[in-house]
This record gives C-alpha cells, sequence and structure tokens, in this order.
C-alpha cells in the first residue's frame, strides 16, 4: 500500500491553499508590523518617561532567539566607551506567542528584570556583583513586588501581576493600557538604575572578580 505523502492537516491545507496562503499573510502582519509597533512604542514610552537624555533602548518582539523584550539600559554605563558591556533593564516574555499561551504555561511568564549576563563578559563576578546591588537597592527592594524568575545573570526580577491572561486580554481590548501597564513596569525596575549606578561606579571588576 502506497504511503501518503501528506498528512490529514497538511492536505486540509493544500486543498485550501489560497485561503491558508492569506491566513499566513495575516498572521505575519499581525507579528511582524502591528504588534511589533506596539512593543516599540512601549519601549520608546518607557525611555522618554525616564528621560532621553539618560537612556537608550532596543526592543526584540518577534525574534525566533528570544522571548519577546524590551531592553534599556543608562548611557553612563558604559563610560563612553563603544562596545562596553552594561547591565541593562529588560521587560520581557512578551512574544505573541508566548501571551497567547496559558498562564499555566510557567516558561518565559511576562517579568521585568535586571540582567547582567553581558557583564560577565568583561571580567566581572556576578555573584559579588549581585550581592552589592542587593546591599545598594535594599530600600527599594522592601517596597517591591513579590519576586520570582530570578538566576545569576537576573539577580533582581519579578513576574508581571497581570499575567499572561491579563495581559492578553489589555492588549485585544485596550491597546493603549497595555502600553500603559508595560511601561509603569518599566519604569518600576529602573527605580534600580540609582543602585547599579553607584555599584558600578564605586567598584571596578577588581573588586567584583
Amino acid at each position: 500500500m502506497a504511503k501518503q505523502t501528506f498528512n490529514e492537516a497538511e492536505m486540509y491545507l493544500l486543498n485550501n491553499w489560497t485561503a491558508a496562503c492569506r491566513l499566513e499573510e495575516a498572521l505575519n502582519t499581525i507579528r511582524h508590523e502591528r504588534y511589533a509597533a506596539i512593543v516599540e512604542e512601549t519601549g520608546r514610552m518607557i525611555v522618554d518617561k525616564l528621560g532621553k537624555a539618560d537612556f537608550e533602548y532596543q526592543v526584540f518582539p518577534t525574534q525566533n532567539w528570544g522571548n519577546g523584550f524590551i531592553s534599556f539600559w543608562m548611557k553612563r554605563w558604559d563610560g563612553g566607551i563603544a562596545d562596553k558591556q552594561v547591565p541593562s533593564f529588560v521587560v520581557g516574555g512578551l512574544k505573541l506567542e508566548l501571551l497567547l499561551t496559558d498562564d499555566d504555561a510557567s516558561d518565559d511568564m511576562p517579568s521585568a528584570c535586571l540582567y547582567t549576563k553581558d557583564l560577565r563578559k568583561d571580567g566581572w563576578d556576578l555573584e559579588k556583583l549581585t550581592h552589592k546591588i542587593h546591599s545598594a537597592a535594599a530600600d527599594i527592594l522592601a517596597d517591591f513586588p513579590a519576586r520570582g524568575g530570578e538566576e545569576d545573570t537576573a539577580p533582581i526580577c519579578y513576574y508581571l501581576p497581570e499575567g499572561r491572561t491579563g495581559l492578553k486580554r489589555l492588549l485585544f481590548e485596550d491597546e493603549a493600557a497595555f502600553i500603559k501597564t508595560l511601561v509603569e513596569h518599566g519604569i518600576r525596575i529602573a527605580e534600580l538604575a540609582p543602585a547599579v549606578t553607584k555599584v558600578l561606579s564605586e567598584n571596578s571588576k577588581k573588586d567584583v572578580m
């Protein structure tokens, strides 16, 4: 008996090829244009609120290698040295495919974090650096949201209380409220900026190696 070339799902698409192509085009428009523009606007608004003179940002909403995130950092942290590794704040877990997943799926939950992974490339000891940042930010952390998702390269992190379900509802029903919510979390995690600045300015790599 001959083996069928395509399975049932593939045959359905082949038999409805024109409609399937239109659906694919619509999905790509939503993912790479419409939603990407929303995330870009969110990153821009975070930096506008924090001060464009002091902060820079990048957004990665759809890349295959990430979970969909906004990254922002203080310009002064690189000391004017091109390509210097610096800490960054990240509002992540924003990839559209993840937001459409149930909250029960715990991987890559929406979160706001201080991210220090890149400093390892510059010779910093992340454990010692984390301890110093925790000490410098003790007063701020006392009033921080319940923390979770922390690891050696993301020493301060919390899951967004809205979860995927809440963010998805905002995205579907009120774009401005979706952006406003993420901006508020961006500003909240950036409250750590003075503590990070203090630690970086007072401690050379030799102190935390």
